[in-house]
């Protein structure tokens, strides 16, 4: 009686983990059916987003390009017109004192004071 009810509990047991093992075994399938229809959806993106990608780096670029060609139009151009036209700076000045001849020695005076200031800088300076 012991010996067939241990062997009636050996065959349910088996049979639960026959059971098991083919849920799980269904279940793992599935997953794995799963993983693959996954991969394949996230392949199809990132090339659907390559391409778009590709297509916005290409509109850059190209924007680029016709911005770079216009700059360098323009600085062509101006080269251009800055040859053409020469522009000169007064090489020096002249300037007349109309003042008293006081004021005039007074000025030069302050003029000559100035200059010896600066020289004996620079010559400090230059030490």
């Amino acid at each position: 009686l012991v010996k067939a009810k241990l062997a009636e509990a050996e065959i349910a047991a088996r049979n639960a983990s026959q059971s098991s093992t083919s849920s799980t075994q269904s279940a793992v399938t599935a997953l794995e059916k799963r993983l693959l229809e996954l991969q394949k959806e996230h392949e199809a993106k990132i090339t659907e987003l390559n391409k778009a990608n590709k297509v916005a780096v290409m509109k850059s670029e190209d924007d680029l390009r016709k911005q770079l060609s216009s700059a360098k139009k323009e600085l062509e151009r101006f080269n251009r017109e800055s040859k053409s036209s020469k522009r000169t700076l007064a090489e020096s000045f002249t300037y007349s004192f109309k003042g008293s001849d006081a004021e005039l020695k007074l000025i030069r005076k302050e003029r000559d004071a100035l200059q010896e200031k600066v020289r004996r800088m620079e010559e400090e300076y230059s030490k």
